[in-house]
């Protein structure tokens, strides 16, 4: 209820705006909280009315790890969402590399790159 409560009292906007912060701190959170929203419908139908894709795809080479971890939960949840589902197919070249190659140095963005690679390439 509370998910919903936020999405309809109109945070998913600014939260969107703040994507392209220049402080990584805010991106993160924003990331992270919209991740959250995105688990419901009407959050992944939001962020993608807002046309925020590439900015979300553009984050996936953050610096920061912790970054590119809410993004890539960000897709996943996003990406259940068939018009987000065949944008975020730009970026599975990424995701993949991703998953390949931080399989030791940081796991739990591998498994979730992972996560995110079942849901763009799952067909109905």
């Amino acid at each position: 209820m509370g998910k919903m409560a936020t999405t309809e009292a109109g945070s998913i906007p600014p939260l969107c705006e703040m994507l392209s912060d220049d402080i990584f701190e805010v991106r993160a959170a924003a990331i992270r909280a919209l991740a959250s929203l995105a688990q419901l419908k009407e959050g992944k139908i939001q962020i993608y009315d807002l046309d925020k894709l590439n900015i979300i795809i553009e984050l996936l080479f953050d610096l920061d790890e912790q970054t590119r971890l809410n993004t890539v939960q960000l897709i996943a949840a996003c990406a259940e969402y068939p018009p987000a589902r065949c944008k975020f197919e730009q970026c599975l070249s990424k995701l993949k590399k991703m998953q390949e190659e931080l399989y030791k140095s940081q796991p739990l963005v591998a498994e979730h790159a992972q996560i995110a690679i079942d849901v763009i390439e799952w067909k109905p």
